[in-house]
């Protein structure tokens, strides 16, 4: 099915430029918790971080990841900002089945032709 990478290719630019926003924002923000977990994509083992209170969205990185913690709670709390802030500008969130998204934090092996965060 050529369509799904194309689509998770997709979603993953879209993320990386919500994902920059948040960056922009974490100064002003406080840490977030995050739990880490892993998962696999196209054959390829990911490290993930997701908000226990919002399960709609993780941060993945291929493992292993050299992205220090404290980043990637920053990261967290500036996205959660940046998302609040477009759902309540847009009143729309994604789809339930889509969920958690996967924000991409880096270039891999799958997203070489990709910018990185």
């Amino acid at each position: 099915m050529a369509v799904l990478p194309h689509l998770i290719c997709t979603t993953h630019r879209i993320a990386s430029v919500l994902l920059m926003i948040a960056l922009t924002m974490t100064t002003s923000f406080a840490s977030a918790t995050v739990v880490h977990g892993s998962d696999t994509l196209l054959g390829n083992t990911y490290d993930t971080w997701q908000e226990p209170s919002d399960t709609t969205w993780r941060f993945a990185c291929q493992t292993p990841c050299a992205i220090p913690l404290p980043t990637l709670q920053a990261a967290a709390a500036g996205f959660q900002a940046a998302k609040q802030q477009l759902l309540n500008l847009s009143d729309i969130d994604t789809v339930p089945e889509l969920q958690p998204v996967d924000i991409f934090f880096e270039l891999d092996s799958r997203f070489r032709g990709s910018d990185g965060i």
